[in-house]
């Protein structure tokens, strides 16, 4: 009788603890994804006009618009756009730049950095860590999005939203920026 009970528990424990590294937060993100992508829906919307599937040349051809309505300027480095979005009043840069599929040429991934503008490392009302919420309830502002919390083993807490194909990742980088990356899941492989 007793080796009948513990033949009989051994594998209920088992059992146990998959189902509850099943439902761990781990796979809350898989979940997430599988259903996102299941649904079929498609969300290629960015922000001011730009999209997944964009032509490169038609990229540049916005910018250059934007830029004489005096939305966006050149960013930081070479290759970025600089943006101050109107949520932050005017406290807040954030700097994008698009990866375009190498083959089509259209976008395919947004990343998106954001920085106070009066940031100093000695200056705690600044660091990223207190931009991030802002910046989640920027991005949940724009598309309704709930994010889930993730942790990675190299990039701590990553918060992490996804509306069909399009995905949502944002954690805070270094002592200065808060990183986003706005991905089209169908494209994208990570």
């Amino acid at each position: 009788m007793i080796l009948m009970k513990r033949t009989f528990l051994i594998p209920l424990i088992f059992t146990s603890l998959a189902f509850l590294a099943a439902c761990g937060p781990g796979n809350e993100y898989q979940r997430l994804y599988d259903r996102e992508m299941a649904s079929g829906v498609r969300q290629d919307s960015l922000f001011l006009g730009y999209y997944f599937g964009m032509p490169a040349d038609s990229f540049f051809t916005h910018c250059f618009r934007l830029n004489k309505q005096g939305l966006i300027k050149e960013g930081m480095a070479a290759a970025s756009v600089q943006y101050v979005p109107e949520e932050f009043n005017k406290e807040v840069f954030m700097y994008f730049y698009p990866t375009f599929d190498k083959e089509t040429r259209e976008i395919t991934d947004m990343p998106v950095m954001f920085t106070h503008k009066s940031w100093a490392p000695w200056n705690k009302q600044y660091s990223p860590d207190s931009l991030l919420p802002k910046v989640l309830d920027m991005f949940t502002g724009w598309y309704g999005c709930e994010f889930i919390e993730v942790n990675h083993p190299e990039k701590g807490t990553v918060h992490i939203a996804m509306q069909g194909n399009r995905r949502i990742r944002a954690f805070v980088r270094d002592l200065q920026y808060v990183q986003v990356f706005i991905s089209d899941m169908s494209k994208v492989t990570d």
